[in-house]
């Protein structure tokens, strides 16, 4: 992950809220929400689950011949870390 992006993108819509709710307080809302599920793409423990099960769901599916899904080694990842299969 890029150095401060986080800090960065919170920062950028902690501006355009204040914006709106002064020029489009109808909104606002949409933008929480746009925020509360950009939140769990700055944990990479959070993504190395997602793609854990993901690639379990399509192992066991009749997609495995089909599709490649990364391993992710969660031993080795962090917040800031995504480490994974490197496919051919």
């Amino acid at each position: 992950m890029m150095p401060g992006i986080e800090r960065k993108f919170r920062s950028d819509l902690g501006t355009v809220k204040s914006f709106c709710s002064l020029a489009m307080p109808q909104h606002v809302s949409a933008l929480n929400e746009i925020e509360a599920q950009f939140a769990s793409e700055f944990d990479y423990t959070l993504e190395a689950a997602n793609m854990e099960k993901i690639h379990r769901n399509i192992m066991s599916s009749h997609w495995r011949t089909k599709v490649a899904v990364p391993h992710a080694y969660t031993d080795l990842c962090s917040r800031q870390v995504l480490v994974m299969e490197m496919l051919p």
